[in-house]
């Protein structure tokens, strides 16, 4: 149901102010989201608004608040009313999966006409006459996005973001990379990956493996969430890409901090992969070198 910048024929009060047609008010949907066994729950959840001519309208019962859920992953969408105390809202865990959409609206529940908001935006001058048609949108704060059960390693970032794959389609001895949303899909040709598969619990041999694929196709990753004219917030990179959860975890542990826009923009693709992988270039080199040199040695 997302708005967006949409234009209305009429003054919206938008919780943006950038897109308000209200020189003065505010409204605003507030909530503490909580992940229960059995119940997703918004705690002391209600509206707040400074529009006395919208309030009075909910009062009259011609307008009303509601929240609105919805999760693509099941299609799940629901309207809930909302009030100026504070209540609880519960959805069974059952009905959620990945991510939801949390919105608030006040909304028309009648024709009203005049349509006469207060606290107009000066562009509007003396016009305060407008049409409102039952179910039109009169106030907009949108939107909260919200991760249902998404578990990650903290431990483990390769178990967390890379899937290695042996795929018979590849005839090339090629290595093949996919940025998906929920992980980065690594495909070797059959034999190359009969050898990872050997490998890959070994500690002595593990470091090169990472060099070789993870380091390459975390870099590719890291590329692909920074393409666009614009740098995107680190919250919307995690709700497009699951796997970038465990990238901010990672960089916490190791930095003692949260990772901000500056440093993943600013550090390099390529040293930032290193980095969380725990520099594997270079012990990829000395290990190497050590297999090489036993082997002569023999």
């Amino acid at each position: 149901m997302l708005l967006g910048k949409r234009l209305f024929p009429y003054p919206a009060l938008n919780s943006d102010k950038v897109l308000s047609q209200y020189a003065k008010s505010e409204f605003n949907v507030v909530y503490d989201p909580i992940q229960e066994e059995d119940d997703y729950v918004f705690k002391g959840a209600r509206y707040i608004l400074t529009n006395s001519y919208l309030q009075s309208l909910i009062d009259a019962g011609r307008a009303k608040c509601v929240l609105f859920v919805e999760c693509s992953s099941t299609r799940f969408r629901k309207i809930f009313e909302l009030r100026l105390d504070p209540h609880e809202i519960k959805i069974p865990m059952t009905k959620l999966n990945d991510k939801i959409t949390v919105s608030g609206y006040i909304f028309a529940n009648e024709d009203i006409i005049p349509f006469s908001p207060n606290y107009l935006d000066p562009a509007y001058g003396e016009f305060d006459k407008f049409t409102v048609e039952a179910n039109d949108v009169l106030a907009i704060d949108e939107f909260n996005r919200i991760k249902i059960s998404y578990k990650v390693e903290d431990d483990n970032l390769m178990a967390s973001i890379f899937t290695i794959i042996g795929d018979p389609a590849i005839t090339d001895s090629s290595v093949r990379v996919e940025v998906t949303k929920t992980k980065i899909r690594i495909s070797l040709p059959k034999t190359a990956y009969a050898s990872y598969d050997s490998i890959k619990g070994v500690d002595e041999y593990k470091w090169i493996p990472f060099a070789i694929m993870l380091v390459p196709a975390l870099t590719m990753a890291f590329e692909k969430t920074k393409e666009g004219t614009e740098e995107k917030p680190l919250d919307d990179i995690a709700f497009d890409f699951d796997w970038f959860t465990s990238v901010q975890m990672r960089y916490k542990k190791i930095m003692n901090r949260d990772m901000t826009e500056e440093d993943y923009y600013q550090t390099s693709s390529f040293e930032l992969a290193q980095q969380l992988l725990d520099m594997p270039s270079t012990k990829a080199i000395d290990d190497s070198f050590l297999l090489i040199s036993h082997g002569n040695q023999e």
